[in-house]
């Protein structure tokens, strides 16, 4: 008997749920940001800043073409489809753009500034399979109403990722391709482990050609957003690499990476609100989605203060000077931070009803907002403009994503 789709599974304990799926959460930000402090200190900012430029072009790359979510997206339109037929439809359409986004890799490589293609930065864009093939599965087990599985996967990779990074700290000189190479690493087991998982109960299932196009209709329209949400803090670093150079770069990333982590909770609240709110009466939804954005701003804001006041008081000291105004950015990347995590946990709304134009519209304009305020802020303050840049973004979207949620329910 083929196990079907079914997002409900999840029981009605919201709050139990959402705490574990955090905890799981704050032990792959935890694991992962020691990895970014490690990786940060032993390169320099420089070095940290070719690094993250290189991870950011995989992750680019991947994305174009990934429609992984579609498992998610097929999930609330049609219950009763094979998760099987709905994971390898997914699996089809990420393996064949993965040729497409791999090109778009390697010819983007060589355009910016101070970061010449070698041999080992085509190899690492490979990593882009792994990367689209974790993303397959961890949505299928979340699609499937597997939420443990889905966090314990993700987790795997953070700390496989630490696993990785430690040696290389007590290394005299490690290259950033030392470091590219653990990120590898930990995105594949990461890929491994929900493989295992998704493949020991689903098997794939053969499906006729009219559910694949309904599959890649729906999840067309999530994954824009997807795309677009992930470019908007992606594109900063590029903006900033061509105004600010490879040092600016560094500063950045790295503070993104911290202030990204302090979000990881925010995420597991809105995936569990998922499997909750996908078959529930309006008014119920409702109150659980209000009740899960409370619970993900003040983890987001309690996290963040506390990386603000750490990095204030530790950058210059573990890190080295050039890192010194690390904890202003991550200051002004924290609004922007929870702004996200409440439009996270609005958009489960959207995606209960099937309206999927709300999440790539508020993305669309978060977008068109992250590119003209970089322009007008990063050539006049660097880091701080970029930083500046995103929260106004996130805040834009996270409007969006409110006034269509009031209208709906008014």
């Amino acid at each position: 008997m083929l196990e079907r789709l079914r997002p409900d599974r999840v029981n009605d304990r919201l709050s139990g749920i959402a705490l574990r799926s955090a905890v799981w959460q704050v032990m792959n930000a935890m694991a992962g940001g020691i990895a970014v402090l490690i990786t940060a200190r032993s390169l320099g900012s420089e070095g940290n800043g070719k690094f993250s430029l290189l991870i950011a072009l995989v992750s680019v790359s991947s994305i174009l073409f990934n429609l992984s979510n579609t498992s998610i997206a097929h999930a609330i339109k049609c219950e009763s489809s094979p998760a099987g037929a709905v994971a390898f439809a997914s699996l089809l359409i990420g393996v064949f753009g993965f040729a497409f986004s791999y090109v778009f890799y390697c010819m983007v490589t060589g355009f910016f500034l101070s970061l010449k293609p070698t041999l080992f930065s085509y190899l690492f864009g490979l990593t882009a399979i792994p990367i689209i093939l974790g993303d397959v599965y961890c949505n299928c087990l979340l699609a499937t109403g597997r939420v443990g599985s889905f966090n314990v996967s993700n987790a795997c990779r953070g700390i496989s990722w630490l696993a990785g990074t430690l040696p290389l700290a007590v290394m005299n000189s490690p290259r950033s391709e030392d470091f590219l190479t653990a990120y590898a690493i930990a995105s594949t087991v990461r890929c491994v482990a929900a493989a295992r998982v998704f493949h020991r109960r689903t098997p794939f299932a053969n499906a006729p050609i009219s559910l694949y196009r309904m599959i890649i209709c729906n999840g067309l329209k999530l994954h824009c957003s997807t795309i677009m949400n992930f470019l908007n803090y992606r594109l900063d670093l590029f903006i900033l690499n061509s105004y600010g150079g490879l040092s600016q770069t560094g500063v950045y990333a790295f503070a993104a990476a911290v202030t990204e982590r302090c979000g990881l909770p925010s995420q597991a609240i809105a995936t569990t609100l998922l499997g909750n709110t996908a078959y529930r009466s309006h008014d119920k939804r409702v109150r659980q989605v209000l009740r899960g954005a409370r619970y993900a701003t003040a983890l987001t804001l309690v996290l963040g203060v506390v990386c603000v006041i750490l990095i204030h008081y530790s950058a210059s000291m573990i890190l080295g000077p050039s890192y010194c105004q690390t904890s202003i950015v991550i200051a002004m990347l924290l609004p922007g931070v929870t702004s996200l995590a409440i439009s996270r946990c609005i958009a489960v709304d959207h995606l209960a009803v099937g309206d999927f134009n709300v999440s790539a519209r508020a993305a669309g304009i978060g977008l068109i907002t992250t590119i003209g305020a970089d322009l007008l802020f990063i050539p006049k303050f660097g880091a701080l403009g970029a930083a500046l840049a995103s929260s106004v973004a996130y805040a834009v979207a996270m409007m969006v994503h409110s006034i269509a949620f009031r209208r709906r329910y008014r």
